[in-house]
C-alpha cells in the first residue's frame, strides 16, 4: 500500500468531504496508528485508552467516535472489552472517484470567456483595466466583452479572441475588422490633435492628445504582424500577443505622430 498517497488523500479529500474538525482528525489518526499502520484491519480498543491518549474525557471521545461512524470515516461496534474499530481509507470510500473528477485540470482552450461574463475580471486584469481598442479606463461595471475577430467572420469565444472594451468601441466596431476600427480611432484622435494645435490650446492638452495618439499607434502597429497563433501562450494571454504582436517603441510612435502631421 502506498501510504504517502493515502495520507495525501486523507488530508486533501476525505477530511474536507466529511467536514472533520480537529478532534475528529486526531481520533482518526490515533485509531489509524493502532490499526491499519500495524497491519490490523479491525481492533478492539478501550474507550479510556483512546480518551487518555488524546487528552479528552470518555464522554467526549464516545461522542466523537459515534459522529465519525455516522459520517462514514470508521466502522464502529461497541463490545464488552471496548470499541471494535475499523478505520476506512480514502481508497475504500466512494468519495475518491468524485475527488479525482473534481481535481482534473481544466482545459482553458474549452472555456467560454464570453458567455455569462464569468471571466471579465481576468480579462480586465490582462488589459490593465483599459479598453482593448481605445485604451480608455474601464471596470467590470462599465466594460463590454467584444470579439476581436467577429463571430460573423468565424471568431470564437476563447480567451484568444474575447477582450474587454468600452461601450463606445463595442458599438462602433460591431462586426468590423479590428484593423479598420483602429484606423478609425487613429483618424479621430489625429483630427482632434490637429484641431487642438490649430486653436493654440494649452501645452498639457496637446501633450495629452499626443500620448493618447502614440499609444493608439502602438496598439495599431501590433495588428500589422502576421497572425501566427501561439499555442504556448499563457492562459490569459492577450490576443495581441497570441496573434504575433510586434511591439512599437514610444519613440517610433511619437515620431510617426509628427510625420502624420
Amino acid at each position: 500500500m502506498n501510504w504517502s498517497e493515502e495520507l495525501r488523500s486523507i488530508e486533501a479529500s476525505m477530511f474536507p468531504h466529511f467536514s472533520c474538525d480537529v478532534w475528529e482528525r486526531s481520533h482518526y489518526y490515533y485509531l489509524l496508528s493502532q490499526t491499519r499502520l500495524k497491519g490490523i484491519d479491525v481492533a478492539t480498543i478501550p474507550l479510556g485508552q483512546i480518551a487518555t491518549a488524546l487528552g479528552c474525557s470518555d464522554h467526549s471521545s464516545r461522542k466523537i467516535l459515534r459522529k465519525m461512524a455516522e459520517k462514514g470515516c470508521i466502522e464502529l461496534e461497541q463490545t464488552r472489552r471496548g470499541h471494535s474499530v475499523k478505520v476506512l481509507l480514502p481508497s475504500e470510500l466512494p468519495i475518491l472517484d468524485q475527488v479525482v473528477e473534481s481535481e482534473k485540470e481544466v482545459d482553458i482552450e474549452l472555456l467560454n470567456f464570453f458567455k455569462g461574463r464569468s471571466y471579465v475580471d481576468e480579462l480586465l486584469e490582462r488589459e490593465n483595466g483599459q479598453c482593448f481598442y481605445c485604451l480608455k479606463r474601464i471596470d467590470s461595471d462599465s466594460c463590454e466583452l467584444d470579439h476581436v475577430i467577429p463571430q460573423v467572420s468565424g471568431g470564437d469565444d476563447t480567451f484568444r479572441n474575447v477582450v474587454a472594451s468600452c461601450h463606445r468601441c463595442n458599438t462602433q466596431k460591431s462586426g468590423e475588422d479590428v484593423k479598420s476600427h483602429l484606423r478609425a480611432l487613429l483618424g479621430q484622435i489625429g483630427s482632434g490633435l490637429s484641431c487642438c494645435i490649430s486653436r493654440d490650446c494649452g501645452t498639457n492638452r496637446v501633450r495629452s492628445f499626443l500620448l493618447h495618439f502614440s499609444r493608439l499607434l502602438a496598439n495599431f502597429s501590433a495588428w500589422h504582424a502576421p497572425y501566427a497563433l501561439n499555442t504556448q501562450a499563457p492562459c490569459i494571454t492577450s490576443p495581441r500577443e497570441v496573434m504575433g504582436r510586434k511591439p512599437c517603441s514610444w519613440m517610433m510612435a511619437i515620431g510617426a505622430c509628427f510625420l502624420l502631421w
